[in-house]
């Protein structure tokens, strides 16, 4: 091969070792000369570029693996955080790395405090509160949200309240799926949380320190006083049976609502089984979340069963923290409604008789027998003495406190008929029709409610107004000598006469209208002459320019045989609020 490559003729390498084929002085000595001529020519000979024959006996072509391994490995060690071949021959050595951790705090005062978030840690457009030796102020039953993203162990968050031994350890919240996100294990699969990754959510009632990932705060809690609410003078009694208390109320962040308590004096016996729950008095706010409020509110109580007994009446204001004030209570008797018929006076007894306690419900039907002991005397309409039979069958029937509250209010009704006639009915339902639109107006209705029950109304107050026509008809002194003191005024019922008003104008101007309506046709209300509505002094000379409806005008104008017009004045809502009997602060 190096004879080939180093182009030597004559076999030149090869013939150093061979031996001549003849023997002879002559023979040896020309092959000497040879040997000598040809090793001349082997004294500069290249090698040349090696050749493996390895073709023939690798016929796979593995020879090409360990090159290859051996790029990788290079390629490999010089790569980003890896080892390096010299690795192997030093002793391994233990690395300690810190995890990734992104930590996010912030404070959420409560929504009715109306205060922005404060945040703890760094947030685009927020500046940092560092946790320092100056504690940072925050309102009672704030919410601290601490969220931590990271990719190594659990961070610990806890909470140290002043005065406390050990800290309190606040967990991590679980996650709550909304409606249109996956199952909980769907969710998991698709986008799995990081280790030691979590929101920790608490309320902070107290002073103390939040510590966690190495960092600090400190807290100074502003305490939520509990509401102040007290009596505004003495609660009386309207003419027309109803309980009107003024009240003033006070709280640091505004009061939510408001309402009065009242409880029986006299104890009941120990097996006792009333009807119906006590009554409730909801006190009328000038506006929602008033830190300071005075107002004048008129409940009419007298239908309920504890009317004309002892009660004991407390105020109570609640804040949107929950807490509860209490004002000092007042010893009264409850308004009852006066009945001036004897017979209707003892039909009412006979309903308060078991309605108070179902278990005197025998006692009740023998006052109702009582009454039937000499009918041709003491129960001189046939009509009275078939419903007061009707009456006594029904509580003899009664096998639930349902039936026994059917007959309850079937025996309301009738002394309520026995004393007024259709006058009575017509005053229920009005009142009835007031309380529905107002609460309606108060909850956010939808407009095709408003409307319907403005419809219904006005149709209770037409009814009203008949049956008030037909009473004044009745009494041709009343007629002939009308009270000018005693004026519905139709500018009062302007919102509620107009068909063509839009729901959302009444919305805008509140549940004003209606219980305007109520009160102006009921609170001026004397007992034995018909029901009117009062005016006041500066508003009469305004009533009658604008056109008013007098009972007594209107009681001959039915005796007459001719139509009740009533016309609605101009709005005056500060009229209207007057005749409904409430004040603002």
């Amino acid at each position: 091969m190096l004879e080939e490559r180093n182009n030597l003729p004559h076999q030149a390498i090869r013939v150093q070792d061979d031996q001549p084929a003849t023997s002879g002085i002559f023979g040896q000595a020309l092959w000497q000369e040879h040997q000598t001529r040809m090793a001349r020519m082997i004294g500069a000979l290249e090698t040349g570029l090696p050749k493996p024959d390895i073709a023939r006996t690798d016929s796979y072509g593995l020879r090409a693996v360990p090159v290859l391994l051996a790029c990788v490995a290079f390629a490999y060690s010089y790569s980003n955080k890896a080892g390096l071949i010299s690795d192997a021959f030093h002793p391994p050595q233990q690395i300690a790395t810190t995890p990734d951790v992104r930590i996010d705090a912030w404070v959420t005062p409560p929504a009715y405090t109306s205060r922005a978030p404060v945040f703890l840690t760094e947030r685009q457009g927020a500046e940092r509160v560092a946790g320092g030796t100056e504690p940072l102020r925050i309102p009672q039953f704030s919410e601290l949200t601490v969220r931590i993203t990271s990719g190594g162990e659990d961070t610990p968050v806890t909470y140290l309240e002043n005065g406390a031994a050990q800290p309190l350890v606040i967990a991590a919240q679980a996650a709550k799926p909304g409606k249109d996100e996956k199952a909980p294990a769907e969710a998991a699969a698709a986008n799995p949380a990081k280790p030691g990754s979590g929101t920790h959510m608490m309320k902070i009632t107290k002073d103390g320190s939040l510590s966690v990932g190495g960092e600090q705060w400190a807290f100074t809690v502003i305490p939520d006083s509990v509401p102040d609410i007290a009596f505004d003078g003495i609660p009386r009694t309207t003419v027309n049976a109803a309980l009107e208390i003024g009240f003033t109320a006070r709280d640091d962040y505004g009061i939510q609502e408001a309402w009065a308590e009242i409880v029986p004096l006299d104890k009941p016996a120990a097996d006792a089984r009333p009807l119906y729950p006590l009554p409730e008095y909801r006190l009328d706010l000038p506006k929602r979340n008033a830190r300071e409020a005075k107002g004048l509110t008129s409940r009419n109580l007298s239908e309920h069963p504890l009317s004309g007994k002892r009660v004991r009446v407390t105020l109570v204001a609640k804040d949107a923290a929950g807490q509860e004030g209490r004002s000092v209570p007042q010893d009264m008797i409850l308004p009852a409604r006066p009945f001036f018929e004897p017979l209707a006076g003892a039909v009412a007894e006979q309903r308060q008789v078991f309605a108070l306690n179902a278990n005197d419900l025998p006692r009740a039907i023998d006052l109702n027998d009582a009454l039937s002991v000499r009918p041709d005397e003491t129960i001189p309409n046939l009509t009275h003495f078939l419903l007061l039979q009707s009456a006594r069958t029904r509580m003899a029937l009664a096998r639930n406190d349902d039936m026994l509250r059917d007959a309850a209010g079937y025996l309301w009704e009738i002394a309520l008929g026995i004393e007024d006639g259709d006058m009575a009915l017509a005053d229920k339902r009005l009142r009835d029709a007031q309380q529905k639109l107002s609460d309606a107006l108060e909850k956010g209705a939808s407009d095709e409610e408003i409307t319907k029950l403005m419809q219904e109304l006005r149709e209770a107050m037409q009814e009203y107004m008949e049956a008030l026509a037909r009473q004044a008809a009745k009494n041709p002194q009343v007629a002939a000598n009308p009270n000018q003191n005693n004026v519905l005024r139709q500018q009062d019922l302007e919102k509620n006469d107009e068909p063509d008003r839009e729901p959302r104008q009444i919305r805008r101007q509140g549940s004003g209208a209606p219980d305007a309506v109520g009160n102006a046709a009921h609170d001026e209300q004397s007992p034995g002459r018909p029901a009117t509505a009062t005016a006041g002094p500066g508003e009469q000379r305004d009533a009658q320019a604008d056109g008013q409806a007098r009972p007594a005008d209107a009681g001959a104008a039915a005796a007459d045989g001719r139509d009740v017009q009533i016309r609605p004045g101009p709005a005056r809502p500060d009229a209207a609020r007057r005749s409904a009997g409430w004040r603002g602060s």
